[in-house]
């Protein structure tokens, strides 16, 4: 995927969510790492090559996974949602020519979504860039893969199953719910990128609102401290919803 100008706009807001995410925390020295690295990183010259990102020690490579069936196309959710945002422009330039006297509502009515779609995104899109590393001929000593999951249409529910497992304790506390998708509570993805941790060192994850570092070194870790199952699924229904009320002066 050539970086563009579509990647360096994402790339700069999660550099602005992760400093942001900083502020009150003591930084460990992976954070330390992760944060020279993204103040340094510059888009590849070779646009059209592997990897996305080049600093001095190493890369990042950026792709997208989607909920949404993709088809040859890609993916519904990201066509549907492009078609929808068009008709948003076109709404903005009549209402800045004055065409456009009355409130103006437009829905976005998502697709189809579920975690199985999800997977089959995930795993696809990673292994097509494990692929892709595996003929960069460049030494390095940091690898990223930097993963943008932007539909907002799954949800997480921890809870506990001890039913394959009677001696089981129930973990302490109360169990939670995400309104976004999270990898890093992800048992099943998790166990899949834990394989590349001779090829890569962090995966950057950024949903709607968040960004997620995972230190692939410490996968294992990050399994035995997940003590609550969790439900992953899409809403029933979703909706995306803009007004547009003009203001006449």
């Amino acid at each position: 995927m050539g970086h563009g100008d579509k990647e360096t706009v994402v790339f700069s807001k999660v550099k602005d969510a992760f400093f942001k995410s900083l502020e009150q925390r003591e930084l460990s020295d992976d954070l330390v790492e992760i944060s020279k690295i993204l103040e340094t990183a510059k888009p590849n010259d070779n646009s059209s090559d592997f990897p996305d990102f080049i600093f001095d020690i190493g890369f990042i490579e950026h792709f997208q996974v989607t909920s949404s069936k993709e088809t040859r196309k890609g993916a519904e959710h990201i066509k549907d949602k492009n078609i929808h945002d068009g008709k948003l422009a076109g709404i903005e330039k009549k209402i800045a020519q004055d065409e456009i006297k009355q409130v103006v509502r437009q829905e976005f009515r998502y697709p189809k979504h579920s975690y199985d779609y999800f997977l089959n995104s995930f795993k696809k899109n990673w292994d097509s860039h494990i692929e892709s590393l595996s003929k960069y001929v460049q030494d390095y000593e940091t690898g990223i893969f930097f993963i943008q999951y932007s539909d907002f249409a799954l949800e997480m529910m921890e809870y506990f199953d001890d039913s394959s497992n009677q001696s089981k304790t129930r973990p302490s506390g109360i169990p939670r719910h995400y309104e976004d998708y999270r990898l890093s509570k992800d048992k099943n993805l998790l166990s899949f990128i834990k394989k590349d941790n001779d090829k890569l060192k962090y995966v950057i994850f950024l949903n709607r609102s968040q960004v997620e570092i995972i230190i692939l070194s410490e996968v294992d870790e990050l399994l035995s401290a997940a003590n609550w199952d969790v439900a992953i699924a899409a809403r029933p229904v979703s909706i995306e919803v803009d007004r547009y009320i003009p203001i006449s002066f």
